[in-house]
């Protein structure tokens, strides 16, 4: 659970560290949303193998999912608007 008043920061990457840094959010958020569904079959699909995220409840899994994917957004935004 994020503090009620969290601190904001300005940091400059460029174009190649942003990418490096959202190819890893959007690996996060895929396992996590990976893992939800797994929590809620206890099923992978054929052929696929992927580490199943520290959490008992899937929508835990779901929530850390959503805010990976509210990260992946912030960033994309304004990378997108620059372009």
């Amino acid at each position: 659970m994020r503090p009620a008043m969290a601190k904001s920061y300005l940091i400059k990457l460029d174009d190649l560290d942003l990418g490096q840094l959202l190819d890893r959010l959007e690996s996060h958020a895929e396992a996590w949303r990976k893992t939800a569904e797994y929590l809620r079959t206890e099923m992978m699909h054929a052929g696929e193998f992927f580490p199943i995220e520290e959490c008992s409840k899937p929508e835990e899994a779901d929530d850390i999912a959503a805010h990976y994917g509210s990260i992946i957004t912030k960033i994309r935004e304004p990378m997108e608007a620059q372009s």
